[in-house]
């Protein structure tokens, strides 16, 4: 299925199906720089479901806090039955743009877990200072991972362990449809690049993250990065020139 384009005004407030079984919502956070200068960046969160319990559902991102309540009524006009639920909410990393409707979605599913890289875990859940991550999950509510390790959804999702952006920036693969959703360790903004700089904690290990990506080329076509303008995702190939140009 090819991805689907976001060509109508009221796309943006609900979820598009932008390969077979992934569901993308796009909502736009604000950053307001030290220059004064306003950056309006796209930020994409997405659904996916259990394999063989079809009311459960995951969500990847939970966008910025001043757009959760956009999210929350997409994600209630999307899950119409009265037996769908978000079992869990995966994050890529806790930065606040990732992160700004966990704790709402958390109330209105009380049996819902956050999954999450364990060394991402003192962000979400102790308030560590790191860009604004500062969310405060309960600790009983999350489930660490790292690379290998096993769980509900691991036949739908395989989470893979993408740090540099963050100490436990954390990628997941959307095995049927041969996607990836990657947060922040590539970008599409102006062009496809890998992360913002000036907000990632580790260069070096950034660009070991996207080379560990480009490593999944076997089972992976498309890449969807958090910030995406065109909200479509890129081929693989766009990733590789960019690490790789000829």
């Amino acid at each position: 299925m090819a991805p689907a384009a976001f060509s109508r005004p009221e796309d943006l407030n609900r979820f598009v199906e932008v390969r077979e079984g992934l569901h993308l919502h796009c909502c736009t956070t604000v950053w307001n720089t030290e220059w004064g200068y306003i950056a309006r960046l796209p930020v994409s969160a997405f659904l996916v479901r259990h394999k063989t319990k079809p009311h459960d559902w995951a969500l990847i991102d939970t966008c910025a806090p001043n757009e959760f309540s956009i999210l929350m009524n997409a994600i209630h006009e999307f899950l119409t039955h009265a037996q769908d639920r978000i079992r869990y909410i995966c994050i890529t990393h806790a930065h606040y743009d990732h992160t700004g409707g966990v704790r709402a979605l958390l109330d209105r599913y009380p049996d819902s877990k956050v999954v999450i890289h364990v060394e991402e875990k003192p962000f979400a859940c102790d308030g560590h200072y790191l860009h604004k991550a500062n969310v405060r999950v309960p600790y009983d509510r999350t489930i660490t991972l790292r690379d290998g390790d096993q769980w509900e959804f691991e036949d739908v999702l395989e989470f893979v362990e993408t740090s540099g952006h963050t100490p436990g920036s954390t990628s997941f693969i959307h095995l049927s449809s041969k996607s990836v959703m990657v947060g922040n360790a590539v970008m599409n903004y102006l062009n496809v690049s890998g992360p913002t700089p000036a907000s990632t904690w580790h260069w070096g290990d950034a660009m070991k993250a996207i080379d560990k990506i480009l490593s999944l080329e076997d089972r992976v076509e498309i890449v969807f990065p958090a910030h995406d303008v065109g909200q479509s995702g890129v081929h693989i190939t766009r990733v590789r020139d960019f690490r790789r140009p000829s």
